[in-house]
């Protein structure tokens, strides 16, 4: 009960800086893989790709996503979580705007390999500079007494924020409103990000030795 009588502010804003990580994860792996897969008629965009092919391309864009993991965590203490995170909040509503263009049939045509390998390794290195400063800054924004209840509370929350219905949303969007309706929900959440860094204090240079 003190985490969320002293530390409710915190709370949210771990909630909302992990719950985009969470959204991009599984818009990229999940989401993207039925689209990808199935036909129109069955809640994909009929970019006939097989399901072999684009897990391929799912297994080579996820060592992009460990390497701008490595490399955001070295720049993160450099310059700080702030800013890291900042630019990774903002180039995700860039993003957002953008990748429904290279999902998008009519405009790319089937099987557009290039394409899709441009959509899911820039998703993933987005993913990764987001993701790599979250386990220090996360627990950073608690005081001592609550600090790894507070972090994992709000983990746990983000994982119900982001993730739990992520892939329901974005098919019955897709399948309603079309594919740039994915990015408008990806803009919203990586927005809500921004808000929770932006009132975040930097705590690259914070001594939590005493």
């Amino acid at each position: 009960t003190e985490v969320f009588r002293k530390s409710w502010r915190q709370v949210l804003q771990a909630t909302f800086l992990v719950a985009v990580t969470y959204t991009l994860f599984y818009t990229l792996a999940t989401w993207s893989l039925a689209w990808g897969t199935k036909e129109q008629g069955e809640g994909g965009g009929n970019l006939g790709f097989t399901n072999q092919e684009y897990l391929l391309m799912l297994m080579i864009s996820i060592c992009v996503f460990a390497l701008f993991i490595v490399l955001s965590c070295l720049y993160a203490d450099k310059i700080g979580r702030r800013r890291v995170l900042t630019f990774s909040s903002c180039a995700l509503v860039v993003f957002a705007v953008f990748f429904p263009f290279l999902l998008d049939g009519g405009l790319v045509g089937q099987k557009n390999f290039f394409a899709n390998m441009v959509f899911l390794c820039v998703g993933f290195a987005l993913m990764g500079i987001a993701f790599g400063p979250i386990g220090a800054f996360l627990p950073e924004l608690f005081d001592a007494n609550v600090r790894y209840s507070g972090s994992g509370i709000g983990y746990n929350l983000a994982a119900i924020v982001g993730a739990a219905f992520v892939p329901t949303i974005a098919t019955w969007l897709s399948s309603h409103w079309g594919v740039h309706s994915v990015g408008l929900y990806l803009a919203v959440m990586a927005v809500c990000c921004l808000v929770s860094v932006l009132t975040c204090k930097e705590t690259k240079d914070v001594d939590f030795t005493k």
